[in-house]
């Protein structure tokens, strides 16, 4: 199975150079990035977001790995100054010692008594000579501690910051995811809502409805006033009651002339 696969993949490289040419590599590195792009293009933004929220966890074990990184190296650091600062103190102690020697055997003495205890200018030469040796040796060693300590030194001071940082942009890294969080809430809240689309025909119909029955109650009390007027009564006025003056004066006379003429 695994024979087929390579020669059938064999087989499509050497088509494709058959295809295109040189060009064969450049087609099939694009079309390799165009199906990467489209199936990163068909992954549900939430699940992106959990993604990420993922890799942000992930950061933790990371960031507590290289405290106690630091932590251990600060430990060893002050051990280290520790012991350097015990060198130091005995090369001094050291230096005093065979400057003294140095001095004393500078006298030319056969003899020298040191703590009770006589010795001869031989022996103080080769006691010299050994601390000396000693003193140089251990003198290069301080010089290789103290070099060892600055190194590590600026190697601690580098894996803070790096630590810092990583820190600072994982919480920058935090707030824009929790930002990108917040923004896909409210992008499908407007779906949400764009999703919810009230029909107002009804409403519409109602309106319609209500105005047509204000245009025909209109209608019909205009109607109704138009007929009032068409068939109103006379007014009647009862005999020798109120009246125009003018029309009271014609009136009394000619029932006087009426009479007289009978």
């Amino acid at each position: 199975m695994l024979r087929k696969t390579v020669l059938y993949g064999l087989g499509g490289l050497l088509l494709l150079g058959a295809v295109f040419g040189r060009d064969g590599l450049s087609y099939l590195s694009t079309a390799l990035n165009d199906v990467r792009q489209a199936v990163r293009e068909q992954v549900p933004t939430e699940f992106e977001l959990r993604r990420a929220r993922q890799m942000l966890a992930e950061l933790e074990p990371v960031i507590r790995q290289n405290r106690r990184r630091m932590v251990e190296e600060e430990v060893r650091l002050e051990q280290l100054a520790n012991r350097i600062a015990r060198m130091e103190e005995k090369l001094r102690r050291d230096q005093a010692e065979i400057l003294m020697l140095r001095d004393d055997l500078a006298e030319g003495r056969d003899r020298y008594v040191y703590a009770g205890r006589t010795y001869t200018a031989q022996e103080v030469r080769q006691d010299l000579e050994q601390r000396f040796q000693r003193f140089k040796t251990n003198q290069s060693t301080l010089d290789h501690l103290r070099k060892v300590y600055q190194a590590r030194k600026r190697s601690l001071d580098a894996l803070g910051k790096q630590l810092q940082g990583m820190i600072a942009a994982r919480e920058q890294l935090r707030l824009e995811v929790e930002n990108l969080a917040a923004q896909l809430e409210m992008v499908k809240a407007a779906e949400t809502m764009n999703q919810y689309q009230f029909d107002e025909s009804h409403l519409a119909r109602l309106k319609t409805l209500v105005r047509d029955l204000q245009t025909r109650i209109n209608v019909a009390a205009r109607l109704a006033d138009q007929e009032h007027d068409a068939y109103a009564e006379i007014p009647v006025r009862e005999k020798g009651t109120g009246g125009d003056i003018v029309e009271q004066v014609s009136r009394y006379f000619e029932e006087s002339a009426s009479g007289e003429g009978g």
